[in-house]
């Protein structure tokens, strides 16, 4: 453990890395996004669950984080039904 990124007021239900591993997206089931510089530990974003695309109120929670390979884009899903 190197450093610690405060913040969420929720558990982590995912964390992912960009390509080069310079960021690192945090997710947390109560839609709480964070994105981070990882040699800094610096807080670079942070999304609360009325500002994440597609967060309904229906008490259905956010699963997956990624990010694109540039590190500049983040999605979230959920899973609904296979």
């Amino acid at each position: 453990l190197r450093a610690r990124l405060p913040g969420h007021r929720q558990p982590v239900v995912d964390a992912a890395f960009s390509r080069d591993g310079s960021r690192l997206a945090t997710l947390t089931a109560s839609h709480e996004l964070r994105a981070w510089d990882v040699r800094t530990a610096r807080l670079l974003s942070a999304q609360g669950p009325r500002t994440v695309a597609g967060t309904r109120a229906d008490g259905r929670n956010f699963e997956r984080v990624a990010l694109s390979p540039d590190g500049r884009r983040v999605a979230v899903s959920r899973y609904e039904r296979v």
